[in-house]
């Protein structure tokens, strides 16, 4: 009888040994996407940033019609760019 509740008891750790480990391995993963997740959101909004702070300078550059042609050129073309990613990325 000794012996049985023993081996009950030792299968009964087991077992729940088995399950805190799963449990770990599963929320390790969950945090290191979690990471991931906010990582990425924070390079999107520094490049968002990037985006606005270039746009401006060209929609400042086009309308003080300062610059050569090729930086007005470039800055017409990123305006119009930034204005359809900065919308698109809204949604």
């Amino acid at each position: 009888m000794k012996t049985k509740l023993i081996i009950l008891f030792a299968v009964f750790g087991l077992i729940t040994v088995g399950v805190l480990y799963v449990m770990y391995s599963r929320m390790s993963a969950e945090n290191q996407t979690a990471q991931q997740v906010i990582a990425d959101a924070e390079m999107g909004k520094s490049l968002r940033t990037l985006v606005e702070t270039e746009r401006s300078r060209c929609e400042n550059l086009i309308s003080l019609q300062k610059g050569g042609f090729g930086e007005y050129e470039y800055c017409k073309e990123f305006v119009e760019w930034g204005n359809a990613a900065l919308i698109t990325g809204n949604k």
